[in-house]
């Protein structure tokens, strides 16, 4: 293995997925002897996790945030447009980008100023979905001074979510620059085989420093590394953060309590149509509440459901007696464990969804079943490990039966145990050692 230093970004921290990822690629990374720096709004926890796991990576990470980076960027920089008046900084834009660039500006702070003042309208509106790209534009200058910062070598950049970042004509100069570190990333949600023919891989993959891109379906690796013949494709395992909590969280002792001796049926995560809720809820008047107990645990985001919206709202505010609503975030991975935990089935038919889902993971890590769609990768590793039933979406008479045959059936643990042994650190830092070999020799 070559060692070397990998600038680990993580653009969305706070969202509890991506900052799991994070704590898991950084342990397996300096766990394979890198230097890793993680360039991210918020550690995510990594180093009490690092220290609690693996205390001896602990030395080889470091963290800088992109507020410290920014705002020394900032003293350091003698910006030609700070003192200038905004119609002197719209000609520079128009000198420089033409009339797109000051209608891109103006969309951008037009849409700021409505989601700032009336955010109702602006999220019917899809305002606060105008721009939801994040540029790739500040990282070199960032990677830049995280290197000096570190006194670090220059390595490889890591983007840990790909699928947030934009393709826009600035962050591909920005990613062409001479400066630029070899990068590479991965693509949790890419692109279907018929898209991707259509509109051809994201263009940041197409860039001169783009090394390599890591995926979770194997089908669409597949497809990527046929679209994409100079980039290195590899397919990783969708690995969860496993790690137990001391005690119940007071979530999974809450569902526990209010459940008794009841079957709980756990949704968690964050709430959307294609999590299959809509098909739920016509499950729960069908099932019978002295048998079935439902949890559904995660933020929900009533505007994602269009027509349904007032239907969802109006059922979360007022629950049925078998039902429990935590509407947040739970901040700590342990505690989310717990709610897994707590669970004897785990509801996963999400509609139209070819993507993988750490949710099998976590539920296979406690021996809970679950049940999923059974059309693309969730449903065809349910039936190869039985772990499981899958069923049609948007069928709640299918739904309640499999849920019955879920209850009722003895499940073997050893078939639980072999599927989180594929999804494992240790295998994802196989996978990971290659992909950054290869990378490197490129």
């Amino acid at each position: 293995m070559i060692a070397s230093t990998i600038y680990l970004v993580n653009p969305i921290s706070g969202h509890g997925h991506l900052d799991a990822y994070a704590r898991l690629y950084a342990r397996a990374l300096t766990e394979l002897g890198h230097q890793v720096v993680l360039i991210a709004p918020s550690d995510s926890g990594i180093i009490a996790y690092l220290e609690r796991n693996a205390p001896a990576a602990v030395k080889s990470f470091c963290f800088f945030s992109f507020d410290a980076l920014d705002d020394e960027l900032r003293s350091r920089s003698n910006n030609p447009r700070a003192d200038l008046s905004t119609f002197a900084r719209a000609r520079l834009v128009l000198a420089e980008e033409g009339l797109s660039g000051i209608h891109d500006r103006l969309r951008v702070y037009s849409s700021r100023v409505v989601m700032r003042l009336f955010p109702t309208i602006g999220t019917f509106l899809g305002l606060d979905r105008s721009n939801p790209r994040i540029s790739f534009a500040p990282f070199p200058a960032r990677i830049r001074l995280a290197r000096e910062w570190s006194n670090l070598s220059e390595g490889l950049i890591f983007f840990l979510y790909l699928d947030m970042m934009a393709e826009d004509q600035q962050s591909l100069d920005a990613l062409n620059g001479d400066d630029v570190l070899p990068w590479g990333g991965i693509l949790f949600h890419p692109r279907s085989g018929e898209c991707l023919g259509l509109k051809g891989p994201e263009q940041y993959l197409l860039t001169s420093k783009a090394r390599g891109a890591l995926f979770l379906v194997p089908e669409a690796a597949e497809d990527y590394r046929l679209a994409c013949d100079t980039l290195s494709v590899a397919v990783v395992p969708d690995v969860a953060d496993l790690e137990p909590a001391d005690e119940p969280s007071a979530v999974a002792q809450s569902i526990r309590a209010k459940a008794g001796a009841r079957t709980v049926v756990l949704q968690i995560g964050t709430l959307t149509p294609h999590k299959g809720i809509l098909d739920l809820l016509e499950v729960i008047p069908r099932a019978d509440p002295q048998r079935f107990f439902f949890a559904f645990v995660g933020k929900v985001y009533h505007e994602t459901f269009g027509d349904d919206a007032g239907r969802i709202r109006d059922f979360f505010s007022n629950p049925p007696e078998n039902v429990l609503m935590y509407n947040g975030f739970i901040d700590d991975e342990r505690d989310y464990n717990s709610v897994v935990a707590s669970a004897d089935i785990a509801f996963a038919v999400y509609r139209n969804f070819p993507s993988s889902s750490n949710i099998l993971t976590k539920a296979a890590e406690f021996n809970i079943p679950l049940l999923v769609s059974d059309r693309y990768m969730m449903g065809r590793l349910i039936r190869e490990y039985d772990i499981g039933i899958a069923v049609p979406e948007g069928n709640p008479d299918l739904i309640l039966t499999a849920l019955i045959t879920a209850a009722e059936r003895e499940w073997p643990a050893e078939n639980f145990q072999a599927y989180v042994g594929e999804r494992s650190i240790e295998r994802l830092k196989m996978v990971l050692g290659e992909a950054i070999r290869t990378w490197h020799a490129q």
